[in-house]
């Protein structure tokens, strides 16, 4: 419907870096997703799908890897440095056109596209069918509350008359000696070493109150909903069906 103001032989190449642009930005965020289950998946708190008959590795049977966030992110690092050439035939783009002008570009955009698609067939795949395993991520959080809420164990701390300072100090040291034996293997006891010191006027009783993991999650389940509530009318609008990706 719409014609540029002026161009030469050809529209302006620059039209191409947007398009590859757009494309690259999809790549960018489902790389970073896939990224981050496969952290995740390493220490088996969420999982990708995973077929009855699948084999997670060729070489070690106990394994089960991430193969599709690893494609994604395989296919990610292509699309992403495929907007390249549109940029470098944009930019040297003579006065009409030659076939340098051309001949990238059938290469570049079409595969760009077909990049894309595959990327968001393996992205559709995975989160239908993402497992998450509550009891792992429980157990962790359980080991990792008591260093994230120092800093109000530290303010509960000073409220009941301590020095801020004098208070810092006994926390760092009785977290790096916790950390030690998490190290060696041990539990985590950094609780009751803050329990036991009688300079921070705390009881367990009330580092356990002071211990609830949703005193830490922010504004994020609000945040979720409404971010939801918005794209509702998209997922509405767009079948979502199942996608068999064959590995």
């Amino acid at each position: 419907k719409d014609c540029f103001d002026v161009c030469g032989q050809t529209y302006p190449r620059k039209m191409d870096s947007l398009i590859l642009n757009c494309l690259s930005s999809i790549a960018q965020s489902a790389y970073r997703m896939a990224s981050d289950i496969r952290l995740l998946q390493h220490d088996r708190q969420i999982e990708e799908p995973f077929e009855k008959n699948q084999i997670g590795s060729s070489a070690m049977a106990y394994k089960r890897n991430p193969m599709r966030s690893e494609r994604i992110c395989s296919l990610s690092r292509y699309l992403i440095t495929n907007a390249l050439n549109a940029h470098l035939t944009a930019s040297s783009q003579w006065l009409e056109r030659t076939l340098d002008d051309s001949a990238n570009r059938r290469i570049s955009m079409p595969e760009g596209f077909l990049c894309a698609d595959s990327i968001l067939r393996l992205t559709q795949n995975i989160t239908s069918n993402l497992q998450v395993n509550e009891k792992i991520i429980n157990n962790t959080v359980k080991e990792y509350l008591p260093f994230i809420a120092t800093e109000n164990i530290m303010m509960e701390a000073v409220k009941k008359g301590g020095n801020r300072q004098k208070i810092h100090e006994i926390i760092r040291q009785s977290s790096l000696k916790a950390n030690e034996k998490i190290k060696n293997g041990e539990r985590c006891d950094l609780l009751e070493i803050l329990a036991n010191n009688k300079e921070l006027n705390l009881l367990e009783s009330d580092l356990q109150k002071i211990l609830k993991p949703e005193l830490y999650i922010g504004r994020s389940i609000e945040q979720v909903e409404k971010y939801l509530e918005k794209i509702k009318p998209i997922i509405n609008n767009v079948s979502l069906e199942k996608i068999d990706i064959d590995l």
